[in-house]
């Protein structure tokens, strides 16, 4: 016998499936990372990914406790249906000499 709370319903689903059929750029900035904003992209809704970054992942949530967002957009050039993801950006910031937390910075953050 199945019990009824163990049934998979429509509403059940509703309240854990989220998705976009459009990617959105956000970044976010933290009190234990200061002069550092964090930029994402995800296909769900911006504030769901942030509660992410501030409560789920186990070895960093002690870094973005405080996550704030600083910019939502669509990732998306002009008005084209050209599309870009988070790491076109960080390819960008790259060549425009705008560096990156380093491997090394981020562990000797306490």
């Amino acid at each position: 016998m199945i019990e009824e709370e163990n049934i998979i319903t429509i509403d059940k689903l509703n309240d854990y499936i989220e998705v976009r059929s459009e990617p959105h750029i956000y970044a976010f900035s933290t009190n234990t990372v200061p002069n550092y904003i964090k930029v994402g992209d995800t296909f769900r809704p911006i504030e769901k990914r942030l509660d992410e970054w501030r409560n789920i992942y186990e070895q960093l949530k002690r870094l973005f406790p405080s996550a704030q967002k600083e910019y939502e957009g669509l990732a998306k050039l002009d008005n084209e249906e050209i599309y870009f993801r988070d790491y076109s950006l960080h390819k960008y910031f790259e060549n425009n000499n705008i560096s990156r937390l380093t491997k090394e910075e981020f562990n000797n953050i306490s």
